[in-house]
């Protein structure tokens, strides 16, 4: 199963941290250096001061004390980079932290409430990680995790971690871990020789990022989250996706495939405009395997 940094998972401290580090950099301080950047993540409020909170600088000095392998803010500062990495937010490859137009786009959301720009740009951004597992193999895992929710509706937030478990976008794979989802999770943890602590990891951020994206409807289960596609990305308020299959309608084919209840008809005229003053997503790259009668 694909690691995957899961120490910040909310949007706007997203925004906030890519907006501390801009701020380092423009100052001439070393952005790959963790404890430079955990310190300031710190103070800005985008990592905690532990399980019991206390004034920022005493907790500053506290991790001080300890050696750095130990300092936690350490660990957020590294995680947050690999997050950012994967945005295409920043470069990190070479000796200095390279922060791209992306990067100081996010940097400017900083402190500013979530509104429907910034998230068609966190969307088109989350969509589009392209995610390799070590073995030549790459996948788009938020891309995996929406067809599983869209093949699965009900799945559990646990069982989100299996979109980490497909080694690329191909139908086959997803497949493989369709079939894992209706076993309990420590048969599944045998079955891939996942450790516990690898698989809670994997389930903390993917399924966050869809919740505040809007992609999922979200429904409890005594203390559980399970999912269900949204009637379209970013319409959680439309309600949930129609289950797949067929829809009859007065005057229509029994066989015509049900559309999103937040579509809309065109004209000739019209659709010839359709998209052009709101056309959403840019860069997000349909898969290779899209059938486009489904």
């Amino acid at each position: 199963m694909k690691g995957f940094p899961n120490q910040v998972t909310d949007l706007s401290k997203l925004a906030k941290g890519m907006q501390c580090l801009l701020r380092l950099l423009e100052q001439g301080r070393n952005g790959k250096d963790d404890g430079i950047f955990g310190q300031a993540l710190v103070q800005a409020g985008v990592a905690g001061t532990g399980h019991t909170p206390m004034p920022v600088e005493q907790y500053i000095r506290q991790q001080l004390t300890k050696r750095p392998s130990d300092q936690s803010f350490r660990t957020t500062a590294r995680g947050l980079r690999e997050l950012y990495r994967l945005f295409r937010l920043i470069d990190d490859t070479g000796p200095q932290v390279e922060v791209t137009d992306l990067g100081r786009r996010a940097a400017n959301f900083a402190g500013l409430s979530l509104n429907a720009e910034q998230l068609d740009f966190w969307r088109s951004l989350v969509r589009n990680i392209i995610h390799d597992g070590g073995d030549a193999q790459t996948s788009h895992p938020y891309q995996v995790l929406l067809r599983l929710v869209g093949r699965k509706p009900g799945i559990t937030r646990a069982k989100c971690a299996l979109a980490l478990e497909a080694k690329n976008d191909s139908p086959r794979e997803l497949g493989r871990i369709i079939r894992l989802v209706d076993l309990p999770d420590d048969r599944i943890l045998r079955q891939l020789r996942v450790t516990k602590s690898n698989w809670d990891n994997a389930k903390k951020v993917l399924p966050s990022l869809a919740e505040q994206l809007g992609d999922v409807i979200v429904t409890l289960r005594g203390r559980d989250k399970t999912y269900r596609l949204a009637d379209a990305p970013g319409r959680a308020d439309a309600g949930p996706a129609a289950a797949p299959g067929v829809v009859a309608r007065p005057g229509r084919d029994r066989s015509a495939p049900l559309t999103p209840r937040t579509s809309r008809q065109v004209t000739p005229e019209t659709i010839g405009r359709a998209g052009t003053a709101e056309r959403r997503d840019p860069e997000f790259q349909l898969p290779a395997d899209l059938d486009p009668a489904a």
